[in-house]
Order: structure tokens, then sequence, then C-alpha cells
């Protein structure tokens, strides 16, 4: 259990440092080769994360912890459907919705990786030709 919330708190940890410094590093400063090895090497980590250990972790939990085997139904063929579910295929159904999620969630923030410095929403200009930007 606690292997299981150390894996998700840090894997969020990650997501939430990865948005908050596409918010902060410029657009428009160039890479050093130091800043791409360390982003690599992050980024493989989150990968290692979400795709190896929070799912091992998971299946750990529920194996050990809950119990959940192919013994235990959540429902057999008489009670609601034609067919029976057993915990163990729930189990495995979390595990595979985590990796939908993961999948949908990589592009979208690598095309926000990469028009970070873009503007949104439409600039007025003035009669000259001149941005109109509000302070304060």
């Amino acid at each position: 259990m606690v292997a299981l919330i150390v894996s998700l708190v840090v894997t969020l940890a990650m997501c939430g440092a990865f948005v908050a410094y596409s918010y902060v590093r410029p657009a428009d400063r160039p890479t050093t080769w130091g800043e791409a090895m360390v982003g690599s090497v992050f980024i493989f980590m989150l990968f290692v994360l979400l795709f190896g250990i929070l799912p091992d972790q998971w299946i750990d939990y529920a194996d050990n912890d809950l119990a959940w085997t192919n013994e235990k139904f959540v429902f057999t063929e008489a009670s609601v459907m034609p067919f029976r579910m057993d915990y163990q295929k729930v189990r495995d159904l979390v595990v595979v919705v985590e990796h939908l999620v993961a999948l949908t969630i990589i592009p979208i923030g690598a095309v926000m990786w990469q028009k970070r410095g873009e503007r949104t929403g439409p600039i007025t200009t003035s009669d000259f030709g001149r941005p109109l930007v509000k302070e304060g």
C-alpha cells in the first residue's frame, strides 16, 4: 500500500514539475547539452514510473492486500450479465485504463511543451499596427 501511494505521489509530482517548468522556461532560449540530458533522464524516469512501477505496485496491492483473485467474483452469469466478472479482471482493467490515460496525456504534454511560447487568443492592434497590451 505504501509503495503504491509513494509511486503515485512521485508520478504526480513529476507531472506537476513538468507542467510548472513548461510555464517558466522561455521558448526562445536554446537548449544546452546538459539541459537536454537532464530532461531526457527526467522523461525516461517518468515513463518508467507510468508504465512500469505504478502498474506493478497496483497489481501487487490488488493481489496481496485486497486479495483480488479469479475466485472472487464481482458478478456471475445469473446475477446481472450473461458472463462472469472476477476481481482479477477488474484489477487488469484498472491497469489498462491507467495506460490509456498515460498514452493520452503524453502527446498533450508534448504539444504543450512545443507551444509554450505562443500567445493564446487574439491580440488586438492599434490603428498603427502595434499590439495593444494591457498591463497590470
